[in-house]
Protein backbone atom coordinates (compact mmCIF):
# COMPACT_ATOMS: atom_id res chain seq x y z
CA UNK A 1 0.00 0.00 0.00
CA UNK A 2 1.49 3.31 -0.99
CA UNK A 3 1.45 7.00 -0.38
CA UNK A 4 2.20 9.45 -3.19
CA UNK A 5 4.97 12.06 -3.15
CA UNK A 6 5.03 15.54 -4.70
CA UNK A 7 7.91 18.01 -4.59
CA UNK A 8 6.93 21.67 -4.41
CA UNK A 9 9.11 24.48 -5.67
CA UNK A 10 9.13 26.03 -2.18
CA UNK A 11 11.34 23.38 -0.62
CA UNK A 12 8.48 21.15 0.54
CA UNK A 13 8.24 17.47 -0.21
CA UNK A 14 4.66 16.25 0.28
CA UNK A 15 3.79 12.72 1.33
CA UNK A 16 0.10 12.16 0.52
CA UNK A 17 -2.21 9.46 1.90
CA UNK A 18 -1.13 5.85 2.32
CA UNK A 19 -1.98 3.86 5.45
CA UNK A 20 -0.64 3.50 8.96
CA UNK A 21 -0.51 0.71 11.55
CA UNK A 22 -3.39 -1.76 11.39
CA UNK A 23 -3.86 -0.77 7.74
CA UNK A 24 -5.84 2.33 8.78
CA UNK A 25 -6.28 4.54 5.73
CA UNK A 26 -4.89 8.09 5.77
CA UNK A 27 -6.57 11.23 4.48
CA UNK A 28 -3.68 13.50 5.40
CA UNK A 29 -0.63 14.92 3.75
CA UNK A 30 2.64 15.77 5.41
CA UNK A 31 4.94 18.49 4.15
CA UNK A 32 8.60 17.90 4.87
CA UNK A 33 11.16 20.63 4.23
CA UNK A 34 13.84 19.34 1.89
CA UNK A 35 16.28 19.88 4.77
CA UNK A 36 14.33 17.13 6.59
CA UNK A 37 13.63 19.15 9.72
CA UNK A 38 10.16 20.74 9.59
CA UNK A 39 6.96 18.69 9.33
CA UNK A 40 3.51 20.18 8.71
CA UNK A 41 0.31 18.12 8.32
CA UNK A 42 -2.74 19.07 6.26
CA UNK A 43 -6.01 17.31 5.35
CA UNK A 44 -6.89 15.67 2.06
CA UNK A 45 -10.49 15.46 0.87
CA UNK A 46 -10.52 11.63 0.95
CA UNK A 47 -8.42 8.59 1.90
CA UNK A 48 -5.61 8.13 -0.62
CA UNK A 49 -4.05 4.71 -0.12
CA UNK A 50 -2.85 3.42 -3.52
CA UNK A 51 -4.25 6.42 -5.34
CA UNK A 52 -2.99 7.32 -8.78
CA UNK A 53 -1.07 10.56 -9.15
CA UNK A 54 -0.84 12.77 -12.21
CA UNK A 55 1.68 15.60 -12.17
CA UNK A 56 0.05 18.49 -14.04
CA UNK A 57 1.69 21.15 -16.22
CA UNK A 58 0.81 23.93 -13.75
CA UNK A 59 2.92 22.33 -10.95
CA UNK A 60 -0.13 20.91 -9.17
CA UNK A 61 -1.00 17.22 -8.94
CA UNK A 62 -4.23 15.29 -9.35
CA UNK A 63 -4.86 12.32 -7.05
CA UNK A 64 -7.33 9.80 -8.45
CA UNK A 65 -9.13 7.03 -6.61
CA UNK A 66 -7.56 4.88 -3.95
CA UNK A 67 -8.73 2.20 -1.54
CA UNK A 68 -12.04 2.56 0.27
CA UNK A 69 -11.35 -0.10 2.89
CA UNK A 70 -8.40 -0.97 5.06
CA UNK A 71 -7.91 -4.35 3.36
CA UNK A 72 -7.82 -2.96 -0.17
CA UNK A 73 -11.06 -4.43 -1.48
CA UNK A 74 -13.11 -1.48 -2.63
CA UNK A 75 -12.09 1.58 -4.56
CA UNK A 76 -12.83 5.31 -4.63
CA UNK A 77 -14.17 7.34 -7.54
CA UNK A 78 -13.15 10.67 -6.02
CA UNK A 79 -10.32 12.91 -7.23
CA UNK A 80 -8.57 15.88 -5.69
CA UNK A 81 -6.15 18.56 -6.78
CA UNK A 82 -3.03 19.12 -4.67
CA UNK A 83 -1.43 22.58 -4.55
CA UNK A 84 2.09 21.87 -3.24
CA UNK A 85 3.11 25.52 -2.78
CA UNK A 86 0.24 26.16 -0.33
CA UNK A 87 -0.17 22.62 1.05
CA UNK A 88 -3.84 22.68 0.04
CA UNK A 89 -6.17 20.04 -1.31
CA UNK A 90 -9.38 20.72 -3.25
CA UNK A 91 -11.89 17.99 -4.11
CA UNK A 92 -12.21 17.40 -7.86
CA UNK A 93 -14.76 15.67 -10.06
CA UNK A 94 -15.80 12.09 -9.40
CA UNK A 95 -14.70 9.55 -11.97
CA UNK A 96 -17.26 7.25 -13.58
CA UNK A 97 -15.43 4.14 -12.30
CA UNK A 98 -14.10 3.74 -8.78
CA UNK A 99 -10.38 2.87 -9.05
CA UNK A 100 -7.34 1.90 -7.06
CA UNK A 101 -3.88 1.31 -8.53
CA UNK A 102 -4.71 3.63 -11.43
CA UNK A 103 -2.44 6.02 -13.27
CA UNK A 104 -2.81 8.83 -15.74
CA UNK A 105 -1.24 11.57 -17.77
CA UNK A 106 -2.18 15.10 -18.78
CA UNK A 107 -2.72 15.35 -22.54
CA UNK A 108 -1.66 18.25 -24.77
CA UNK A 109 -5.19 19.73 -24.67
CA UNK A 110 -5.13 19.79 -20.84
CA UNK A 111 -7.48 16.86 -20.24
CA UNK A 112 -6.28 14.01 -18.02
CA UNK A 113 -6.39 10.39 -19.20
CA UNK A 114 -6.82 7.90 -16.34
CA UNK A 115 -6.62 4.12 -16.74
CA UNK A 116 -6.14 1.04 -14.63
CA UNK A 117 -7.66 -0.53 -11.56
CA UNK A 118 -7.10 -3.51 -9.32
CA UNK A 119 -9.95 -5.84 -8.37
CA UNK A 120 -12.58 -4.29 -10.69
CA UNK A 121 -12.44 -5.58 -14.26
CA UNK A 122 -14.79 -2.94 -15.73
CA UNK A 123 -12.63 -0.10 -14.38
CA UNK A 124 -9.42 -1.91 -15.36
CA UNK A 125 -10.70 -2.29 -18.93
CA UNK A 126 -11.94 1.24 -19.64
CA UNK A 127 -10.13 4.58 -19.39
CA UNK A 128 -11.58 7.98 -18.52
CA UNK A 129 -10.89 11.52 -19.67
CA UNK A 130 -11.17 14.23 -17.02
CA UNK A 131 -11.58 17.81 -18.19
CA UNK A 132 -10.34 19.94 -15.29
CA UNK A 133 -11.61 23.20 -16.83
CA UNK A 134 -15.26 22.12 -16.50
CA UNK A 135 -15.02 18.98 -14.31
CA UNK A 136 -16.62 16.76 -16.97
CA UNK A 137 -15.60 13.11 -17.04
CA UNK A 138 -16.22 10.74 -19.97
CA UNK A 139 -15.17 7.17 -20.63
CA UNK A 140 -12.84 6.09 -23.42
CA UNK A 141 -12.88 2.92 -25.49
CA UNK A 142 -11.71 -0.32 -23.95
CA UNK A 143 -8.05 -1.17 -23.46
CA UNK A 144 -6.71 -4.29 -25.16
CA UNK A 145 -6.72 -6.00 -21.74
CA UNK A 146 -7.50 -5.02 -18.13
CA UNK A 147 -4.57 -3.41 -16.31
CA UNK A 148 -3.62 -2.37 -12.79
CA UNK A 149 -1.05 0.41 -12.23
CA UNK A 150 -0.35 0.92 -15.94
CA UNK A 151 2.45 3.20 -17.06
CA UNK A 152 0.96 6.02 -19.16
CA UNK A 153 3.11 8.11 -21.51
CA UNK A 154 1.73 10.99 -23.57
CA UNK A 155 2.78 11.30 -27.19
CA UNK A 156 2.27 14.13 -29.68
CA UNK A 157 -0.64 12.49 -31.49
Amino acid sequence: MTAQVVKGYNGNILSLGGHTTGFSLLNTGTAIKDTGVVFTDFNLSDNRDNAGIIHLKDSTALLVGGMSSALGIGQLSSTERIYPHTMASVAGPNMIHARTMANGVQLLDGRVLVTGCWYNEAAATQGELINLSNNLVVTTGNLNQPRAYPTIVATND
